[in-house]
């Protein structure tokens, strides 16, 4: 059986060496672009085991629409996700703009909380309780207990 990986930010840098890496060994890579340019040149680089998925992950219902189609195409589910997607804000404070460093955080960390929720529940996650790695460090949701 083939393993699935999910990696988001997948069209340069890290995202793409990991993709290329994983189907190297074996795995079929569903990654996130966020231009149809970017799919079509990972299609043709990364042959047929490379899945494009067009999202921006700061697009909330596109991701919900990703993991919807995903659930169909692989209802087995995924056996990796990798949050990559991400951005960095340079300069001295000074210089940078408060709306800078919102849309960092927007990608940076509410994408990966958003990438996180949709895809979890692939990975065999479900909502009452589910722990997943994201990048450096633990996200978790706890049911509350009845008393």
């Amino acid at each position: 059986m083939t393993k699935t990986a999910l990696i988001s930010g997948a069209s340069t840098g890290i995202g793409y060496q990991l993709s290329s890496d994983l189907i190297k060994e074996g795995y079929q890579v569903f990654g996130s672009v966020r231009k149809k340019e970017d799919a079509e040149r990972l299609k043709k680089e990364l042959g047929s085991n490379f899945r494009p998925l067009l999202f921006d992950v700061t697009d909330y219902d596109a991701v919900d629409q990703a993991a919807e189609t995903l659930e169909k195409e692989i209802p087995d589910g995924l056996d990796l996700l990798v949050n990559n997607a991400g951005l960095a804000v340079g300069g001295p404070l000074l210089h940078v703009t408060l709306e800078e460093i919102e849309y960092q955080f927007k990608v940076n960390v509410f994408g990966l909380m958003k990438v996180t929720q949709a895809f979890a529940p692939l990975l065999g996650a479900r909502a009452a309780f589910y722990r997943a790695l994201c990048g450096f460090q633990i996200c978790s949701r706890r049911p509350i207990r009845d008393t």
